[in-house]
């Protein structure tokens, strides 16, 4: 692409409110899809356990397969949007996560593997393409764009935690109603999103900087970065999948444990905090509410 096909394309996406009205109701809504269908699993696990006869084993590893997939599964988005484009890729997970949470509660426990690894590899994927796609198209807005899909995930995830329990009460499916429900907004998503495959064609392409991988393989600061996301990532999926489990365990309400576990959406906060202090700062403030948390607290009280 020529310099001049760079600035014609840019400004014709300038002069298309619309169109990038659009484009930032969709990537909101593919926010929706990337932690629902996770955090709805953990209020759940004791009934799904009686339903299908999973022991510890099996309800251990049907937690651990969606974290297993974003280790192993997010390099796989890279090749995918060189194959066939950012949107068409989108677009190929948005399906994906669809056709993965029908599958898990349609069938047995074998279902219910096979569409958690189709669900848990579809947000893998999309955690990786989102932000280049707010890069791409939102380069002046990014901040804010990202404060704002980061903000509707998590308030989502919050949601999809609080409400599970209920739902399975209130629905003669049960469990696989509350599951199920999930696919609903990755449908919308989908639909929402594919205008986006024709008008991609006229955005400026993202494509990623040659020997970008072995100069951050060689950076001290790449790697403590990567350890501190990985240690509070090991925190935050932990809590999550296991904290209703154990609060049940204990002998609180199956629908108190969902509430419990929610994650309140803090991202405008962390936002201008980040502007105010300095990054080791603000990354140990954060590890302190989240240590302190309470869930946290009643994870480590028992």
């Amino acid at each position: 692409m020529t310099p001049d096909t760079k600035t014609t394309t840019a400004t014709a996406a300038a002069d298309s409110p619309f169109r990038n009205l659009l484009l930032f109701a969709g990537i909101l809504l593919i926010a929706v899809n990337l932690r629902a269908a996770l955090a709805s699993v953990s209020p759940l696990l004791t009934p799904i356990g009686a339903a299908l006869g999973l022991g510890p084993l099996g309800l251990t590893v049907l937690a651990t397969i969606p974290v297993v997939c974003f280790a192993a599964l997010a390099p796989v988005s890279i090749m995918l949007q060189r194959r066939i484009g950012l949107e068409a890729a989108m677009m190929t997970v948005l399906v994906l996560l669809a056709a993965g949470l029908l599958i898990r509660v349609l069938g047995g426990a074998a279902a219910l593997f096979a569409g958690t690894v189709m669900g848990g590899a579809a947000i893998a994927m999309g955690n990786v393409l989102l932000p280049g796609l707010v890069k791409r198209d939102f380069p002046t807005r990014v901040g804010l764009v990202t404060g704002c899909y980061t903000t509707v995930m998590t308030t989502i995830a919050s949601v999809a935690a609080a409400v599970s329990v209920p739902v399975a009460d209130a629905t003669p499916l049960a469990w696989r109603g509350a599951l199920g429900l999930w696919a609903v907004p990755a449908i919308v998503a989908a639909a929402v999103w594919a205008p986006q495959l024709a008008h991609g064609a006229h955005r400026l392409s993202h494509t990623p900087t040659s020997g970008a991988f072995r100069k951050l393989a060689r950076s001290p600061l790449a790697w403590a970065v990567t350890m501190f996301m990985g240690l509070q990532s090991l925190g935050f999926y932990s809590i999550l999948s296991w904290l209703p489990a154990i609060l049940h365990a204990h002998g609180s309400t199956r629908r108190w444990p969902g509430s419990c576990s929610r994650r309140r959406p803090s991202s405008p906060f962390r936002r201008r905090w980040s502007r105010r202090a300095s990054p080791p700062a603000a990354a140990t403030s954060g590890c302190c509410l989240r240590v302190c948390s309470p869930s946290s607290v009643s994870a480590m009280s028992g």
